[in-house]
Formats: C-alpha cells, structure tokens, sequence
C-alpha cells in the first residue's frame, strides 16, 4: 500500500476492478526467426539430391559407348561384342488391387503396354510435380548385355588351344564390372579369390596385385 501512495505502482496495484469488468488477453510479443546463413542453407540443400547433381553423377546413356571403348584397347577385349535385347511381343503383367489383395497376372499385347507406359509416366509426373520434386529412395536398373564369343567350339578351345575358358570370362566379366561401377577391379573380388584372379585370368587390370601374386609364387618355389 506504501509504495502504491508512493507512486511507485508494482503491478497488481491500484483500484480493485468494479464488478463485471473485462481485460484484454495478453499479447505474446513475436520473435524473428533467425535467417539461416550460407553455411546453414548449404546444409539443408544436401540432405537431397537435385535431378541436376545425379545427373552429374554418372550418365548411364554413356555406358554403352564407353563399355566398347574401352573393350577395343583393352587385350583380347575384341572377344566381347555388344549385344541387342529384344523383348517379345506380348508381356506379363503382375499386380494386385490392395496390399493384401490376391495378386493377379494378365498378358499385355502391344496397345496395353502403350497404355500401361503412359499411366507409369503419368503418375511419375504427378508424384515429381512435373520434375520440381526430387524423387528420393528409388533404385533405377539398367541393363547391359555382352556376349563373349570363343573362335572354336569348348572342347576345341580347351584341348587344342589349351586355353582355359572360365578365366577368360572372368577377365571379360571384370573389363565390364569396372566400366559399369567405374571402380578399379581390386575392390570388385573377395580376398579369396584376389590373388588367382590376378595370377592367371587378369593381372594387368590388377596392378599391384598381380606383382604380388608373382612375387608369392616365385618365394614359393623350393
């Protein structure tokens, strides 16, 4: 009461409100958000990949091209020829109305595949907004086929060539692993097959591992 006569008024002070009175609800006074910095911004753009960084990333329509490439340079890549896939006529499509629906099988001739292709891009365009959104948590595969062709037929090649075919296909198999995961063929093998791989069926696309390899067989000898 002093320090209300005083002047001095706490709050709560004053006249007791007449009966019947209302007061306002307190307002809450706004704070600014904070702008994020450059740093801040950089962040939050990396926890998704735009169309144009996985693009950059690996372009797929180039496989085949670097695939024979590098199969004319590398020795005896000549063996490995591109091959073209042709798909049948008539497709079977499998699908089910509900997630526990009875899954179902129906054959789709050429006007149903049309059909079947354009609602896929369809609801694609739907779900991206026309390419604005990035899609993630989706897998892309791509398939690309090679046939490695012999000269002579598998006994011939054996028993008169004294070649063996199976490292032969595995040479062929790396050239093409490497090129597909542009990774060096060291880290394509598991340790218990690195060291023959590259003794017999491809040193020179082991490197380092080969000399190793030799080196084992050259301090096992009495």
């Amino acid at each position: 009461v002093a320090a209300c006569a005083a002047g001095a008024a706490p709050p709560g002070c004053g006249p007791p409100p007449p009966p019947g009175a209302s007061f306002p609800a307190p307002t809450a006074k706004a704070t600014p958000a904070p702008i994020a910095g450059p740093a801040e911004a950089k962040a939050n753009d990396d926890d998704f990949d735009t169309a144009d960084d996985v693009a950059s990333e690996l372009d797929y329509t180039k496989i085949p091209s670097t695939l024979d490439a590098k199969l004319l340079t590398a020795e005896g890549g000549a063996a490995i020829r591109p091959t073209t896939i042709k798909v049948g006529e008539t497709w079977t499509k499998r699908s089910q109305k509900a997630l526990l629906g009875k899954p179902k099988e129906e054959a789709l001739h050429t006007e149903e595949q049309q059909r079947e292709k354009q609602a896929a891009f369809d609801l694609l365009d739907a779900l991206s907004c026309s390419g604005a959104l990035p899609i993630a948590c989706c897998s892309l595969h791509v398939v690309v086929a090679a046939t490695h062709a012999f000269d002579q037929s598998l006994l011939d090649t054996v028993i008169q060539q004294n070649v063996n075919p199976i490292e032969k296909l595995e040479r062929s198999s790396l050239l093409v692993a490497t090129t597909i995961h542009d990774a060096p063929a060291g880290r394509l093998l598991r340790d218990e097959v690195r060291e023959r791989v590259a003794r017999f069926a491809a040193p020179e696309l082991l490197g380092g591992d080969a000399a190793a390899a030799g080196e084992g067989a050259v301090a096992d000898l009495p």
